[in-house]
């Protein structure tokens, strides 16, 4: 939980220069070790293994000094085998071009390890309080992003000095990760409220009122967000709230269908009306790097891991080597920090072994979906497990699809986020020794 509050708190940055998310990686290295000593009956299967172990042993590997005339074959090295001639030099250079950088995204993952060690097999007690804290950090965060649009662009709520100062952020440091992170939550907190007011009991009514409340908080502060990613996720979060309300009702096959169809007409009428006022050609700017889109660096992209491969240029390094590729007559004030799709910068920075990296963890993100599945289809989906199960697969989808077109799992809140998302889809023991029956 002190990893998780932390990274909430303090790993709301994804630039090298921030050293705020620092305490969260000291305070998850603690916890991993902790975990080790003390629960050291908890098993990884090997898929699980390889998926964790490559997140490391990528970095580690790219910060291995190596002789001269092994760094001077790689492709990625042209420029210090040139610089090194001109100085009469000939040390030893890490694969990395920018070690230090590399450090940085090899500690990176570590509060998301310790979230994912210690929320895996969770009992019923422990994770409704990971619930209930999720719920607050939410809440939280989405009322100071209300409290920033409110102060101004100079307010002082704003924590970081590089931020988007038009729009909510809460305690991110960038708007868009802010309001997907938010909105991936939101089926997570209806869930906990609809779990704590049923069976319905003393006090039942306010924990629902309650929780649906924080729920209209945190789509407020994904509204104010001014992202048009958080704009669907949420939309798509509302959708599966309300198809299970709607279908877990007791109202007849033709009220639910008609309930769904209106509610999908309002939905339309709404981005209607926000298309007719000018409110999404607005938000269209805000994905434009000086005059170009950012699906448009693509090709470029592709050229760029091309001459890379097979190895990549090293972690955190794409903001050095993308310098080299940039037209100096396109150049303006705007620029890329981050490719703006992970797979892409993957692909440059890590090449091959980054690319069988990510296959290994979209097979082992299918087994737990599947895993899962199985525990939710036989409960019913309608029922609050099957909500539950949904909730979180909504959750990583929403932070994977981002990844897309953004870098929201450099931040090490929403790793930690998806971190708990992803432990919480086990089922219990108990659970896959019946499915496997």
């Amino acid at each position: 939980m002190l990893t998780l509050v932390t990274a909430w708190l303090f790993g709301g940055a994804t630039r090298f220069d921030v050293l705020a998310p620092l305490g969260a990686t000291i305070i998850g290295l603690c916890a991993i070790g902790l975990f080790w000593v003390t629960r050291r009956d908890a098993r990884m299967g090997a898929l699980e293994k390889l998926a964790w172990i490559s997140l490391f042993a990528i970095p580690l590997l790219q910060l291995v000094p190596l002789p001269p005339p092994i760094w001077k074959s790689l492709p990625t090295h042209t420029f210090p085998e040139r610089l090194f001639g001109q100085l009469g030099l000939d040390g030893w250079l890490s694969w990395s071009l920018t070690p230090s950088r590399t450090l940085s995204s090899l500690t990176g993952f570590v509060p998301a390890l310790a979230v994912y060690l210690w929320s895996k097999g969770l009992s019923e007690r422990h994770e409704i309080g990971l619930f209930v804290a999720l719920a607050a950090f939410a809440g939280t965060s989405s009322l100071l992003g209300l409290l920033q649009i409110a102060g101004g662009p100079s307010t002082p709520l704003r924590l970081y000095e590089i931020t988007n100062r038009d729009a909510a952020v809460g305690f991110f440091s960038n708007a868009n990760h802010f309001g997907v992170t938010m909105a991936a939550t939101l089926p997570l907190i209806v869930y906990l409220s609809l779990r704590l007011s049923h069976p319905v009991r003393r006090g039942g009514r306010l924990r629902l009122l309650a929780g649906f409340g924080i729920a209209a908080l945190v789509t407020l502060g994904v509204l104010a967000s001014l992202s048009r990613a958080a704009w669907l996720v949420g939309m798509g979060a509302w959708l599966l709230i309300g198809s299970h309300l709607i279908f877990a009702s007791a109202w007849s096959n033709r009220r639910k269908f008609a309930v769904t169809g209106t509610a999908l007409v309002i939905l339309v009428a709404f981005f209607a009306w926000l298309g007719a006022n000018g409110t999404l050609s607005k938000l269209a700017e805000a994905d434009r790097v000086g005059e170009r889109t950012r699906l448009s660096f693509v090709p470029e992209f592709i050229a760029i891991a091309r001459d890379t491969a097979p190895l990549g240029s090293g972690l955190g390094s794409f903001d050095a080597t993308y310098r080299a590729y940039e037209d100096p007559e396109s150049m303006s004030a705007a620029y890329l920090n981050n490719a703006h799709n992970d797979l892409a910068q993957v692909a440059i920075e890590a090449g091959v072994p980054g690319l069988i990296a990510i296959a290994l963890w979209l097979s082992l993100i299918a087994h737990i979906f599947i895993l899962g599945l199985g525990s939710a289809r036989r409960k019913g989906f309608a029922s609050l497990a099957g909500l539950r199960w949904a909730s979180l697969v909504f959750g990583c989808l929403a932070i994977l699809a981002h990844s897309l077109i953004d870098y929201p799992l450099r931040g090490a809140a929403a790793s930690a986020i998806f971190a708990l998302f992803l432990a919480l889809l086990w089922p219990n023991s108990g659970e896959v020794n019946n499915d496997a029956r």
